[in-house]
């Protein structure tokens, strides 16, 4: 393989009959090296870059790592939170449960007292009426005994003053009797 010294430092001989021009040979060595020179100097740069590249490579690969590690504890708490999310709803439909037998337990409880209370309301609006009617009947005979004794009354004032008149009377003309012969 040759290299660029090789090509630099390349003579040729001269031939008297139908050889190369020389200066066509020179100009043409000169491009040659100009490109092999660039060719070479972007080699370097591409092994430079390479390098480069492999160590931003690994980089990156580290970077990668390091992210993949993150998705996968990231993958763990999201696997936690599901399972803390699913014993959340149970816990969630178990007060609902726990509510809704309460509320049902609460509102049976309300109507037995309902009930009771509207039966012991019944019994003594009964006792009550049944208490009531007892007294308009004692007070009904009060009063009957009561009318019956005036009435009693008034016939003994009648007679009293039919009789309180009967004196009167018999004392009046008893003394008109008298009265005459004095």
């Amino acid at each position: 393989m040759l290299s660029i010294k090789d090509i630099n430092e390349v003579s040729f001989r001269k031939s008297n009959f139908s050889g190369y021009n020389s200066d066509d040979v020179d100009q043409f060595i000169d491009e040659v090296l100009e490109t092999v020179t660039a060719l070479t100097k972007e080699n370097a740069e591409i092994k430079t870059r390479k390098t480069d590249d492999s160590a931003a490579v690994q980089q990156l690969q580290a970077k990668n790592a390091e992210l993949q590690e993150k998705l996968s504890i990231l993958a763990a708490k999201i696997e936690s939170y599901r399972a803390e999310e699913d014993g959340i709803k149970d816990a969630i439909l178990s007060a609902q449960r726990l509510g809704n037998a309460s509320i049902r337990e609460a509102k049976a409880k309300a109507e037995k007292i309902v009930n009771d209370a509207n039966a012991k309301a019944d019994a003594l609006v009964k006792d009550a009426k049944g208490r009531s009617e007892t007294l308009v009947k004692s007070y009904e005979k009060q009063i009957a005994a009561k009318e019956k004794e005036l009435e009693n009354m008034k016939r003994e004032v009648t007679n009293f003053r039919a009789s309180l008149y009967g004196i009167y009377k018999e004392h009046r003309y008893g003394i008109l009797w008298i009265l005459p012969y004095s």
